[in-house]
């Protein structure tokens, strides 16, 4: 029919109108259009308007563009009038349906204003369909002119790829060479060719994982934290990724239970915020913190040398 393709701009534009936007592949699979397609709409809209966002792998328009801000002028809070009215919400009760429903739209428009626009970039969209179809098809894959900071070399690297991290800039592998598993930022790949050949070291590949403080390791350990409402806004603030392990106990109280792949993060937090957080678990977090604590007042000479413990 000849409304088929309007309709498809309609989707398109409902797609790339979500704070989270979409990935390449999602909007051709439910548009049913080819990657070439993809990128005509995304010419399309540019010309009428639009500004195209890109984060990592998603696709999205910027609140900010022109056509977008004409409209949406007559819908949207301004930020500060966000901030003020999140922050009554967040001091309020929550139980209601109606008000949690409010509260998840408000924090939906909150993220258009926050978003850092990234420009499209082709050669980064093809190294992540490279490595996913590896991944997905157990199969090894040489990663061409790899730029290592770490040992100031350029060279190939054979790798069987099995787990993307963070936001898809970086990838977990199994490196034939070194028989270990180590991380490779996208960034640094110059151009990656898939080979005709199925893993070899699958039993190899261990776990790994990323915390929501952007830690990394093959290892997760528990905390437990409690927080005051200043301490709160300015965790979800610096880490959103925090939101989802937040328990509210009172008024002015949350208990933070997660896991993390370092201390560090967890760590920096707590001790810069000391007033408004109290520690409670693991073990091993407070030892950590204790450790810190006292070499902080070591090298401040609060404390001898020979009477640290």
């Amino acid at each position: 029919m000849q409304f088929d393709a309007f309709d498809r701009i309609l989707k398109f534009l409902e797609l790339m109108a979500q704070p989270a936007g979409a990935t390449k592949q999602e909007v051709c699979d439910m548009l049913g259009i080819s990657v070439r397609s993809f990128y005509r709409y995304l010419e399309f809209f540019t010309n009428v308007g639009f500004k195209v966002v890109r984060l990592k792998n998603r696709y999205s328009f910027d609140a900010n563009s022109p056509y977008f801000r004409k409209l949406t002028a007559y819908n949207f809070f301004s930020q500060e009038e966000l901030d003020a009215v999140l922050a009554l919400m967040e001091t309020s009760s929550q139980s209601d349906s109606k008000v949690k429903l409010l509260y998840q739209k408000l924090i939906r428009q909150k993220k258009w204003h926050v978003r850092n626009p990234y420009v499209v970039d082709k050669a980064y969209d093809d190294k992540v369909e490279l490595l996913a179809e590896a991944i997905r098809d157990k199969k090894i894959v040489i990663l061409h002119n790899y730029s290592s900071v770490k040992s100031s070399t350029v060279t190939d690297r054979i790798v069987e790829p099995y787990l993307f991290m963070g936001d898809n800039d970086s990838v977990r592998c199994y490196e034939h060479i070194s028989g270990m598993n180590k991380m490779f930022r996208l960034s640094r790949i110059g151009s990656i060719e898939l080979m005709p050949v199925n893993w070899i070291y699958e039993n190899r590949h261990t776990q790994f994982y990323t915390d929501a403080f952007n830690f990394s390791g093959d290892t997760l350990y528990p905390v437990e934290v409690r927080l005051n409402f200043r301490a709160v806004r300015l965790l979800k603030e610096e880490y959103p990724g925090c939101s989802q392990y937040l328990f509210r106990l009172s008024e002015n109280e949350w208990e933070l239970k997660m896991n993390v792949c370092d201390f560090k993060g967890i760590g920096r937090f707590c001790l810069g915020l000391f007033r408004d957080v109290t520690p409670l678990g693991g073990q091993e977090f407070l030892d950590y913190l204790n450790k810190e604590v006292r070499d902080l007042y070591w090298q401040q000479g609060a404390i001898a040398p020979g009477k640290r413990s």
